[in-house]
């Protein structure tokens, strides 16, 4: 196991809910999307080392091993690192249950933020996968600094970030349940425009770049649990919103965010989001 850098976790206190809310729609075509466009632009057949860093539940590895495991060489290095360890849990967890397989059984995890890779050596990695996580540090250009700096010569890196999210909106609704609560934030202009994701990796190094639009939708049967995720879950870009709501209001978002999505939205309710799915070299 590598060595970790302890954070503050926001994502484990709802893992569970994250795991089956969230493994459909844009997690899941993102880290599709991610592995395919990584394998076209450096085939994994000669990967060396493989981080799927802020990997939440797992999906990138899930993805890669499933669909790639005859492409993989057998001495490959598989790392899943987060900066929440309730996330690294389920990781563990799905390793455990999958032990039988070679590379599950010697998956490394990893505890550090994308920002902050202190704990790993320069030329690490040959790919990263970066599925909707690196919008999320406040200087966007230190995180790809980091990825740049752990990759090897010629390494890649694949990430994806919104362009557009059909079911953050639903937080404005829920927001109502608390006079003066603080409005959202619009999505991160840096990661929501394809000119300025192109120039930012430029700036730190990275070439070979290309960038795709890519539309996903996220199936809900279960209202119920995409409230709580939105209003409970400590996800850093609602939960100020959220943060100073009693338990009692907290109940009340959720119940204004289930009552307009069956108000609106046939059961299961569908949400569509657009993704920048991006590759550079570096």
């Amino acid at each position: 196991m590598m060595k970790t850098n302890k954070t503050q976790d926001f994502w484990g206190n709802n893992n569970e809910v994250y795991r089956k809310i969230i493994i459909s729609g844009p997690p899941s075509t993102s880290v599709k999307e991610i592995v395919t466009r990584l394998n076209d632009l450096s085939p994994l057949r000669n990967a060396t080392e493989i981080l799927d860093n802020g990997c939440g539940t797992g999906l990138g590895m899930r993805y890669l091993i499933d669909h790639y495991e005859k492409e993989l060489p057998d001495s490959v290095r598989l790392v899943a690192s987060d900066m929440s360890g309730g996330m690294i849990q389920l990781v563990k967890e799905h390793k455990e249950k999958n032990k039988s397989n070679k590379f599950w059984r010697r998956l490394e995890t990893g505890l550090w933020k994308v920002e902050d890779m202190s704990v790993v050596e320069d030329d690490s990695f040959s790919h990263i996968i970066a599925s909707l996580v690196m919008f999320f540090p406040p200087d966007a250009k230190h995180a790809l600094k980091e990825s740049y700096r752990v990759l090897r010569p010629d390494g890649v890196i694949g990430m994806s970030s919104f362009k557009g999210n059909g079911w953050w909106e639903l937080v404005d609704i829920g927001r109502k349940a608390k006079e003066g609560a603080p409005h959202r934030k619009p999505l991160p202009e840096n990661w929501s425009s394809r000119d300025l994701i192109e120039s930012n990796l430029k700036s730190v190094g990275f070439r070979d770049i290309k960038i795709a639009e890519i539309d996903s939708i996220l199936e809900v049967k279960d209202v119920k649990k995409l409230a709580e995720f939105l209003v409970k879950s400590g996800n850093p870009r609602t939960a100020y919103i959220f943060e100073d709501f009693t338990d009692s209001e907290k109940k009340i978002a959720c119940d204004l965010i289930i009552k307009h999505v069956e108000e609106t939205k046939k059961i299961p309710a569908e949400f569509k989001s657009t993704l920048l799915v991006s590759v550079a070299k570096k």
